[in-house]
C-alpha cells in the first residue's frame, strides 16, 4: 500500500459506513442492532449530511396529497420523535406536490444524531477523509486521511458506502454513474437562511405566491439579476427566520476542485442578490 509507511494509526471493524448523512446515519444503527462492531466515519464534524448542512425539512414521511397519510417509521421516526421532545419540530402543509414537510431544527438534530448513534453502539470518527481502498481477500482497507494525525486505516469486512459521491467505489474500482454523463442532472444550489423576518407581513403581503410573481417580474424585466424566476422561502423552527431555495448555480462540476471552488463563490454571490432583491421588494 503507498500510505504504509506513513499510516499513524490501524483500526478493525465488522461494518464501516462511510458518511453519515442520513442514509449512513440510519444505516449505521440498523447494522449496529444486528449486533455487529459498526464505524461510521463523516469528513466533517457532526452527522446529518445536507439535512444539518443546510437543510431544515423532511420530505417523505407522507404520501404527496391533499389527504396525507404518513407512511414513514422505524428509525426515521426515533428521530422525529427526539426532536419533538424538545419542541424542534413542526409539520409544513405540501409544498410543490411533495407532501407534508417535517420543518426541524438542523443544530438540534445534530445533537440528536450523537446521541441516538453512540447509544446504539455507533463507533463515531469525524474530520476524516477516504483517500484510498485495497482489497485484502474478503476485506476491504480503507485508508483515511485526518488532518491532526495524518493517514490512518479501518479493516473492514463489509462497507456501505453513504458518502454520496460514491467515494468508496471510486477508490475501490467498482463501477458507478457520475450525475450528468447519462441524462441531465439538476442544478447545484445554494441554500441559505435570512434572519430577522417579519413573518406575519411576508404572509399578509402573498407569502410564496407574492414571491413567485415579483421574482419572476424582476427576472423578465432585468430589474434585478436573479438566476432563477421562482424559488422558495419558508418559515424556520428559530423566530424570524426563513429558509431559501433562490440560487441556480450551473456548468460546474462538484467533484473538480476548481469547479466546486467558483459553484461556492457563485452561490454565495447569488445568495446577496436575493438578500438585495427582498429588502427592495417586500422588505423581509
Amino acid at each position: 500500500m503507498e500510505f504504509s509507511s506513513s499510516i499513524s494509526r490501524k483500526y478493525q471493524t465488522d461494518i464501516l459506513v462511510i458518511g453519515s448523512g442520513s442514509a449512513g446515519s440510519v444505516a449505521a444503527i440498523a447494522a449496529a442492532q444486528g449486533k455487529f462492531k459498526v464505524t461510521l466515519v463523516e469528513r466533517y464534524g457532526f452527522a446529518g449530511g445536507t439535512s444539518t448542512q443546510m437543510l431544515d425539512t423532511f420530505y417523505g414521511f407522507f404520501t404527496p396529497s391533499e389527504s396525507p397519510k404518513k407512511i414513514v417509521g422505524g428509525i426515521p421516526d426515533w428521530v422525529v420523535n427526539e426532536l419533538n421532545k424538545s419542541g424542534d419540530i413542526f409539520l409544513r402543509p405540501n409544498t410543490y406536490g411533495a407532501g407534508t414537510g417535517v420543518n426541524y431544527n438542523p443544530e438540534k438534530l445534530k445533537e440528536i444524531w450523537d446521541r441516538l448513534l453512540i447509544k446504539n453502539g455507533v463507533e463515531l470518527l469525524f474530520h476524516s477523509t477516504l483517500v484510498s481502498v485495497e482489497k485484502t481477500g474478503e476485506r476491504s482497507v480503507c485508508v483515511f486521511f485526518h488532518k491532526g494525525i495524518g493517514f490512518f486505516t479501518i479493516t473492514a469486512k463489509r462497507v456501505i458506502d453513504a458518502s454520496g459521491d460514491a467515494d468508496f467505489c471510486h477508490w475501490a474500482g467498482l463501477p458507478y454513474e457520475k450525475a450528468g454523463e447519462l441524462e441531465p442532472a439538476q442544478s447545484m444550489t445554494t441554500t441559505f437562511r435570512m434572519s430577522n423576518v417579519d413573518l406575519e407581513a411576508f404572509e399578509a403581503a402573498g407569502g410564496k405566491k407574492m414571491l413567485k410573481t415579483k421574482m419572476g417580474e424582476a427576472y423578465d424585466s432585468g430589474t434585478h439579476p436573479l438566476p432563477r424566476k421562482e424559488g422558495s422561502a419558508h418559515e424556520m423552527c428559530q423566530p424570524k427566520c426563513i429558509s431559501t431555495v433562490a440560487v441556480k448555480v450551473v456548468d460546474f462540476d462538484p467533484l473538480d476542485p476548481e469547479g466546486i471552488t467558483k459553484a461556492e463563490i457563485e452561490g454565495r454571490r447569488q445568495s446577496f442578490l436575493f438578500e438585495d432583491f427582498s429588502e427592495q421588494k417586500f422588505g423581509i
